[in-house]
């Protein structure tokens, strides 16, 4: 008797071991991850082993899915997840979606003729009497409105007020629409400024980034209005009552913000909006450039709130390594969100861009709202480490804006420029 329980023990424990692999077995086989790398506009059928599954898809605005025909095409670069249910909710199969990054640039710059555009000399600047550029014919003082006549390579012939003659396009601020109308726009700091610090998101960014502040307090719920900056209008372009910021472009035909850059940048922008559109998304613009008197204004308004006021202080202070130009013992200060010296956007050289699918039009997720002066949106660890606080989407912003050589900015996701272009600044606003 003895000898026989002992045998059914030894059978009972051999038994649970091959139950035991038995389900690994099926689970490692039933459940598993699929990596699928493609390009934009790619087609690609799926082969699920799962018969009749139910369908989940990650993100319509990166690939369309046609779940009869198992068929998805590439809408946009990103990643994403196509998983296979069983019907019994039993058995899954994820497709872990690469769709990659096309850096390469194709297409003209401009998409629209130079000639009729609006320009402004950004600084005091010579007209001469031929394109050679070697006998003087006027002067014309800076931000006077011009428009331009003639185009010889990047000389143009322009009329500045009652003065015609040839200038050196790199001294002009041209209207960006005038030449990429196929840019979305939208100058909040032309109708109702939407700079604050902080949002509904600083909780979550904070436990995330900021391991130094990792209590809910009052300080990590919504967000400090900046004194004579937030809805406030900024520039005066726009008279009408309703404050929408547009004015009627006779180029166009139609109505439209105005949107001043450096010549040689809004060729630069033009190649990144190449480049947005073929990976699936188009350029969208929130500042370009800003004078300085606004810029100055922005710095004293910032810096007296970030000083009196504890929770803007506290939302402005992003845990990083370190010491550098805008932070001392591992911690940012508001010096990192606006520039106290002279502005690139006064300069003529910066935007404010997020991107748009091309498919629906709808703005990329990112890690804060635009114009969100705080430590949400901070883009590195530290100041130019690829390490990334941001989204995917936002990593995507930036891989398209540094491939045509602009320069990011590590505390605002937003801000993309090139100092190389530099040629002065301008103290006040254009006319339009």
């Amino acid at each position: 008797m003895k000898k026989l329980s002992k045998t059914l023990a030894v059978l009972l424990v051999v038994v649970l071991m091959l139950t035991s692999i038995s389900v690994t077995t099926a689970s490692a086989a039933t459940n598993k991850n699929i990596n699928v790398s493609t390009t934009v506009g790619k087609q690609i059928r799926l082969k699920p082993t799962i018969s009749n599954p139910t369908w989940s898809v990650a993100s319509n605005n990166i690939l369309s899915f046609n779940k009869s025909t198992k068929i998805f095409k590439a809408l946009a670069s990103g990643s994403t997840t196509i998983k296979a249910t069983s019907k019994d909710k039993k058995k899954t199969e994820t497709f872990k979606i690469t769709i990659k990054v096309n850096t390469s640039n194709k297409g003209n710059v401009f998409n629209k003729s130079v000639i009729g555009s609006t320009v402004w000399p950004l600084v005091k600047s010579n007209l001469y009497k031929a394109s050679n550029l070697k006998t003087k014919s006027s002067t014309v003082s800076a931000l006077t409105k011009g428009t331009v006549k003639e185009a010889k390579g990047d000389i143009l012939k322009i009329t500045c007020g009652k003065k015609t003659g040839w200038i050196n396009a790199k001294y002009l601020l041209i209207n960006l629409p005038d030449v990429r109308s196929d840019i979305k726009f939208n100058i909040t700091n032309a109708y109702k400024s939407i700079f604050k610090i902080g949002g509904s998101q600083n909780k979550s960014q904070i436990k995330k980034y900021n391991s130094y502040q990792t209590r809910d307090t009052s300080y990590t719920k919504g967000a400090v209005n900046i004194p004579n900056i937030t809805g406030k209008k900024l520039y005066s372009y726009d008279n009408d009552s309703k404050l929408d910021g547009k004015k009627y472009n006779s180029k166009l035909k139609k109505n439209e913000f105005v949107c001043p850059v450096l010549y040689t940048f809004a060729k630069v922008i033009g190649k990144a909006q190449n480049i947005a559109l073929q990976n699936g998304y188009c350029l969208k613009i929130y500042d370009g450039y800003r004078p300085e008197n606004v810029c100055k204004s922005f710095w004293t308004n910032t810096s007296n709130i970030a000083s009196s006021n504890k929770k803007a202080n506290y939302l402005t202070s992003a845990r990083v390594s370190g010491n550098g130009t805008c932070y001392t013992n591992g911690y940012t200060n508001i010096t990192c969100f606006v520039a106290k010296s002279i502005s690139d956007h006064a300069r003529g050289y910066a935007i404010d861009v997020t991107l748009t699918y091309k498919s629906s039009g709808k703005e990329i997720s990112t890690q804060s709202p635009m114009h969100d002066l705080s430590s949400n949106s901070v883009k590195w660890v530290n100041k130019g480490n690829k390490t990334s606080w941001g989204t995917a989407s936002t990593d995507i912003l930036n891989t398209i804006m540094t491939s045509v050589g602009m320069k990011p900015l590590a505390y605002e996701w937003w801000h993309f420029s090139m100092p190389s272009l530099n040629v002065g600044y301008g103290n006040n606003n254009v006319s339009y």
